[in-house]
């Protein structure tokens, strides 16, 4: 099993802190979601709770995967999509999108101020993208590169980039304040290899720090974050 695989199923129980971020998110989704990128499905299973889904892969492995978790789910759409490639985009026209979500997946993408003008373009008038992307490029190491990083990012470089394709920025903040030290200390000071993944340490994190973390960042804003949260708004 390759490492992004592996990270992917370690999220995806990550239980209390895909329910942080799906609180963070939920009030900005629309009734019809394109979700890029969508992996092992983590978060199309939250979002087609109450919307209809379009969940996207551009990698075959994990086209087959939702295909199979989602084939009884009426208001699930599984396709194969690049979002490079703005024909695949628009051939979803017709579902009506108003809302793309792309949850760590901007940073893998080479061409990402393309993606985001892809999306513009597919999007209606008051249509909104929601970004979940990793944070800081200070940041940017050798499990990075080995997951198919190109970057990192912080709050100015990603609303200008937004702003630069049309939309209006509508939400900016950083996200697990505690996951940027420990993924400094992890990866750059102490630098584990890049194949290490501390399953123990991630579900003693979920279980008993998220629940605090996600209380007092609800009230105080970082100033860093492991993650950063940006959603637009087409003009």
């Amino acid at each position: 099993m390759d490492v992004l695989t592996k990270g992917l199923e370690i999220t995806e129980k990550a239980r209390n802190y895909n329910c942080w971020l799906f609180e963070v998110i939920k009030p900005y989704l629309g009734k019809r979601v394109l979700e890029i990128g969508s992996g092992l499905g983590t978060f199309t299973k939250m979002f087609s709770a109450k919307n209809f889904v379009i969940a996207s892969e551009v990698d075959t492995q994990y086209l087959g995967m939702l295909k199979e978790k989602f084939k009884n789910k009426k208001n699930v759409l599984v396709t194969k999509m690049d979002a490079q490639k703005i024909s695949q985009l628009k051939a979803m026209k017709n579902k009506n999108i108003d809302t793309i979500v792309a949850i760590n997946v901007l940073e893998h993408i080479k061409d990402d101020l393309g993606a985001l003008e892809n999306f513009y373009s597919v999007l209606p008038p008051g249509g909104k993208i929601i970004l979940f992307v990793p944070a800081f490029p200070v940041l940017l190491g050798e499990w990075d590169r080995k997951i198919g990083h190109f970057r990192r990012y912080t709050k100015d470089d990603l609303e200008s980039k937004i702003k630069s394709c049309g939309f209006s920025p509508v939400k900016s903040s950083y996200f697990n304040s505690l996951g940027f030290l420990s993924w400094w200390f992890n990866k750059i000071i102490k630098k584990t290899p890049a194949d290490s993944i501390v399953v123990i340490q991630a579900r003693i994190f979920d279980r008993y720090v998220v629940p605090l973390l996600a209380m007092i960042e609800k009230f105080l804003k970082p100033p860093v974050g492991q993650s950063l949260v940006v959603i637009g708004e087409k003009n």
